[in-house]
């Protein structure tokens, strides 16, 4: 079965209400009720090795103490060199990409990406 990133993240969305009122449009109603607009925090650093934006999401490959690894994110301008965190996300193995033409052998797709301070 081949999921698209659209329904991935939508999944995840789903899975995981942790949207900030920021993060919302104007008038949408808050998910998850009152208590859950608590961020997921930051699990993991590295250094972007490569950006590529695509339909609203970015794709990164990224370089940190586990090694090299690919993230599928809400759309960042973020270039290489730029120091970054982001969150456990969902492992998905062999993703096939139709936006980009492209097999990630392993990606992670995650809810938030923010640059290290």
């Amino acid at each position: 079965m081949r999921l698209t990133l659209a329904a991935v993240l939508l999944a995840l969305s789903l899975a995981t209400p942790v949207a900030q009122a920021a993060d919302l449009p104007a008038g949408h109603p808050p998910i998850g009720g009152a208590t859950s607009n608590t961020p997921v925090p930051p699990t993991h650093s590295g250094e972007v090795l490569e950006a590529i934006p695509a339909a609203g999401y970015v794709y990164l490959h990224v370089k940190g103490p586990e090694g090299d690894e690919w993230l599928a994110a809400p759309a960042a301008d973020l270039k290489p060199g730029t120091k970054i965190n982001w969150n456990d996300g969902m492992m998905m193995q062999n993703f096939a990409s139709k936006t980009l033409n492209r097999t990630f052998p392993s990606i992670r797709f995650v809810e938030t990406v923010e640059r290290a301070k």
